[in-house]
């Protein structure tokens, strides 16, 4: 069965925007002047469901009642608060559910057409036989929002192997690379949809990560570019390096940023991030070597380590 909710709108610009930036689904397709309805699909990629909001001359006559609600599901913690943090940013607030089950089981919004939309925590149960997923249980861990807490909770520190992303479990510590190869890993084994690993390359400096200032002052800079892996999750960024990352830090500094595997962290990544330096370099005419400015890098990321644990 494929399910498909239609609904007549006054707006489709702003409908789109609510349920895309917002909420995090996707525009799946739209037509314009199609027997004079304009019509929009969004959702998320291959699933067997979909929204449609049609916008018309003659415009909508319904009115939306305070019980009528889509209720959208959310696995964890993060993934809730980050669509918070974008409803607020887009001028949306949570509203009193009037019906008292949803008062303590979700978060309400209110559309830009003034329909409710419920945000409710539902567990995702770890139950893959996988490495991942077997050592995680064997801690007692047994849904993917405490992986989530757990995994962010872990100190920051290079493991001793990073094509082994269990090592982030085994040695208790790991480093923004590790801990979400391991976590993207983690969604895979458990079939958890719309989980993608990313890597960025931002500005790195003294005001988006903390520790670093007086590594750059000594060798004249005011950031360096470097690599940075996080989760994406519903096209919401989720940062879980540490328990004080908050991915918004960095937002307005990232240069670029892709979609990669959990094999990736490894050379690829490496190799990405030298390469991109090397081009830098040379764009920016800088004096410095490259073997000079990856070790400005590594004094960084021991700074780093060293501020995260006090």
């Amino acid at each position: 069965m494929i399910f498909r909710y239609a609904r007549h709108t006054k707006s489709i610009k702003d409908l789109a925007n609510f349920y895309t930036e917002g909420l995090g689904l996707e525009k799946l397709g739209e037509f314009k002047n199609h027997s004079s309805y304009n019509r929009v699909f969004i959702g998320t990629p291959n699933t067997d469901w979909l929204l449609e909001f049609t916008e018309s001359f003659s415009g909508p006559s319904h009115q939306p009642d305070p019980d009528d609600l889509i209720v959208y599901y959310v696995h964890s913690k993060a993934h809730m608060e980050a669509t918070k943090n974008d409803m607020l940013k887009m001028g949306f607030e949570p509203k009193e559910s009037l019906n008292p089950y949803w008062k303590v089981q979700g978060i309400e919004y209110r559309d830009s057409d003034g329909f409710g939309v419920m945000l409710s925590l539902q567990e995702k149960r770890i139950d893959s036989l996988g490495n991942c997923s077997t050592l995680l249980r064997s801690k007692g861990i047994e849904t993917w929002d405490e992986a989530l807490n757990y995994t962010q909770r872990l100190p920051y520190s290079r493991n001793s192997s990073r094509r082994i992303c269990t090592k982030v479990i085994k040695e208790g510590q790991g480093t923004c690379s590790s801990k979400h190869a391991f976590l993207a890993q983690l969604a895979t084994e458990n079939k958890i949809a719309d989980v993608q690993l990313m890597m960025c390359i931002y500005k790195m400096n003294a005001s988006n990560t903390p520790g670093i200032g007086e590594v750059l002052l000594r060798h004249d800079l005011d950031y360096l570019p470097e690599a940075h892996c996080y989760l994406q999750i519903c096209n919401k960024r989720i940062d879980l390096t540490s328990e004080k990352s908050d991915i918004e830090v960095i937002a307005k500094d990232i240069i670029e940023e892709q979609l990669i595997s959990a094999e990736q962290v490894v050379e690829y990544k490496v190799n990405y991030h030298r390469n991109f330096i090397k081009n830098w370099i040379k764009s920016e005419k800088l004096l410095l070597s490259f073997d000079e400015l990856w070790s400005a890098r590594e004094e960084c990321i021991k700074a780093i380590s060293n501020y995260k644990q006090h």
